[in-house]
């Protein structure tokens, strides 16, 4: 019988991580300071049977279809295709019950490796083809986390994964990430309506709110009144990547925490990244040392393809063929 399990992985450096099987979920990285100091910069829930529903989707792997997906449909091979419908008449990291909240099956499990899978049958939440996923998770000595995802279905179907953990890099403290500086090598971000569905345009990020590609405090422009962060009602935005190719790992974002002074490169070989500010979090979820998980309590940095680009045929393709194998990879890296 297939239950939940707490896992555990941890390297030479002073790094711990910690995993819950229910959406194969990042729970906490407890990350060693110069002066021996341990700071957790991984938002989690105080109540650990909160990861079974998981309706943050606080460190799950979101999918099958992260982010969202304009009225639930999309056309694929000339048919029409309705999956369910959880977000305002839009489909959101994969319906009703997506991979957030299913029971992984642990492949291997060693001093610094997690391999998770699962099996989504065809049909699931309506998506064609029964897809097989496996995530690996490894911590490495530089302080590095790569996420690596590989998939295969036996139908043709769509697909985007992401790792969906919120950070705070100055702990779980009830603080929040106004005063974090951030850096996203981009210079266009996918145009959203007021749904959050992109409009299918590009938008050039200079000399709006939206301009990170230099280090930047995320407090400074959140509530500035530009159309795109009301939406939002801050940061909630695929920004897409600056020269990046399919099997080309390079860095995309970098974040500084300004207690701590941790620094968080992420790199990816996927073509957009979702930078959100946790403007929905309202406090209605306790999370680790009592505090409640409030607005802006932490971030999410998410790798992926683009919102709704089943409809957009002129975003980069999410159509994994039959045969076909998906393979794509996050690395998370930490230093002081």
């Amino acid at each position: 019988m297939n239950i939940p399990k707490t896992l555990k992985i941890f390297n030479k450096k002073g790094s711990i991580l910690t995993f819950n099987s229910y959406g194969a979920s990042l729970k906490s990285w407890n990350f060693e300071l110069k002066d021996k100091n341990r700071v957790d910069i991984v938002l989690g829930y105080g109540d650990e049977i909160n990861y079974e529903s998981n309706p943050l989707y606080l460190g799950c792997i979101a999918g099958r279809y992260a982010n969202r997906i304009a009225n639930g449909q999309f056309l694929l091979n000339g048919k029409l295709v309705k999956l369910t419908q959880n977000d305002n008449g839009n489909h959101l990291h994969g319906g009703q019950k997506g991979f957030s909240s299913k029971l992984w099956d642990v492949v291997e499990h060693k001093t610094n490796t997690l391999i998770l899978s699962l099996e989504s049958r065809d049909q699931d939440e309506n998506y064609p083809g029964t897809l097989k996923t496996t995530v690996s998770y490894t911590i490495n000595d530089l302080n590095e986390l790569k996420v690596a995802f590989y998939a295969f279905s036996d139908m043709d179907t769509i697909i985007n994964l992401t790792q969906h953990s919120y950070f705070n890099l100055n702990g779980n403290t009830g603080e929040d990430i106004l005063n974090h500086k951030i850096k996203i090598n981009s210079n266009q971000i996918t145009e959203i309506d007021h749904q959050l569905i992109p409009t299918g345009k590009f938008l050039d990020v200079k000399g709006t709110p939206l301009d990170l590609r230099k280090f930047t405090r995320i407090g400074k422009m959140i509530n500035q009144n530009f159309q795109q962060m009301n939406f939002a009602k801050g940061y909630d935005h695929n920004f897409v990547l600056n020269n990046n190719k399919a099997n080309n790992i390079k860095k995309v974002a970098e974040l500084i925490g300004d207690k701590t002074k941790i620094k968080m490169c992420v790199k990816t070989d996927l073509p957009g990244l979702q930078f959100y500010s946790g403007n929905f979090l309202d406090g209605s979820y306790e999370g680790k040392n009592g505090f409640k998980l409030i607005r802006n309590s932490g971030l999410c940095l998410e790798p992926q393809y683009f919102p709704d680009s089943p409809n957009n045929s002129h975003f980069p393709s999410t159509i994994l063929k039959k045969g076909d194998v998906y393979a794509h990879n996050i690395i998370y890296g930490l230093s002081n």
